[in-house]
């Protein structure tokens, strides 16, 4: 388990080091597009910006108890563990 700061700075780092969109980011990406609401999408992309809960949770109206709920929906609709992975995943397939 990584702090949000921890994996805000992780996610940066990643950013800046020009992670290549994969081959298959194109399928990739429609598959997370049919997997996600449109609420869990723009999580997600505020999630690979490296933003915490709380931050998120401002930008969009909502409360970190809520967007730590979509989190958990993104996580399981796509096979994942933990945020940093759902991070990398929208980043290599060239969503964020």
């Amino acid at each position: 388990m990584l702090s949000p700061k921890i994996a805000g700075k992780l996610i940066a780092h990643i950013r800046e080091r020009d992670i290549p969109v994969i081959p298959t980011a194109v399928p990739a990406a429609n598959a997370i597009r049919a997997a996600l609401t449109t609420r869990e999408l723009d999580i997600l992309n505020l999630l690979a910006q490296g933003q915490s809960n709380s931050q998120i949770g401002r930008q969009l109206s909502l409360s970190a108890n809520t967007v730590a709920n979509h989190v958990k929906s993104i996580l399981a609709k796509l096979h994942l563990e933990n945020r940093v992975q759902a991070a990398i995943h929208a980043v290599r397939a060239g969503m964020s």
